[in-house]
């Protein structure tokens, strides 16, 4: 199994390049306390180690999905928002980093569901993300970006996030067979799309 290796390499998502973090902190719990109406949050230091620990794994999943940095942002706060108004507790780090997972899925789906986004395909934003041109790294996100968002979010939890297919059918709430079909496909789209050379660069 190559898992090691591809998942050094898939680090192409990692190559998205995420805002300062003090600053993307700062800003995130403004929004949240404006759209709370409440000045408190700022100060939350429970939420703020959220976007701590979880802030570049959410946004990354965002950008799986969507294709615009604004709808990125949007879909960040979301997320958060729904954190803290959670009432009930976690029953371990594993169950609460599936929940953030989950809901950001979620969130991601319930908004490109809408009339708009059915009927308009954006370009991606990928210079927006600061992400050198003319790299394999590139070429990879590229491709990962053209295939569906079903499958392009299973390459991301597998190869970036490490969880296993079993796991990530658990997460998406979708049968194992169906997990594995998803990742088979993908893996021969980026074959086509990258070619074969590259596609072996790649260590996909």
């Amino acid at each position: 199994m190559q898992t090691a290796m591809i998942r050094k390499q898939t680090n192409a998502l990692k190559t998205v390049i995420m805002p300062h973090a003090n600053t993307i902190i700062r800003r995130t719990l403004m929004d949240i306390a404006d759209k709370m109406g409440s000045d408190t949050v700022v100060e939350n230091d429970d939420l703020r180690s959220k976007i701590e620990l979880y802030g570049d794994m959410i946004r990354r999943i965002c950008f799986v999905y969507m294709k615009q940095e604004a709808d990125v942002e949007d879909m960040f706060q979301n997320v958060f928002l729904k954190y803290i108004r959670k009432k009930r507790p976690f029953e371990n780090a594993e169950h609460e980093k599936a929940w953030f997972i989950r809901v950001t899925i979620n969130e991601c789906k319930n908004f490109l569901n809408c009339w708009f986004h059915k009927k308009v395909d954006l370009d991606v934003d990928l210079d927006r993300f600061c992400i050198e041109k003319n790299t394999l790294e590139y070429d990879i996100l590229h491709a990962v970006q053209k295939l569906e968002r079903k499958y392009r979010v299973v390459v991301y939890l597998y190869y970036y996030e490490g969880f296993s297919l079993r796991e990530i059918s658990a997460i998406l709430n979708q049968k194992e067979n169906t997990i594995y079909t998803w990742h088979s496909r993908a893996k021969e789209q980026l074959k086509k799309e990258l070619g074969e050379e590259l596609f072996n660069e790649s260590e996909l």
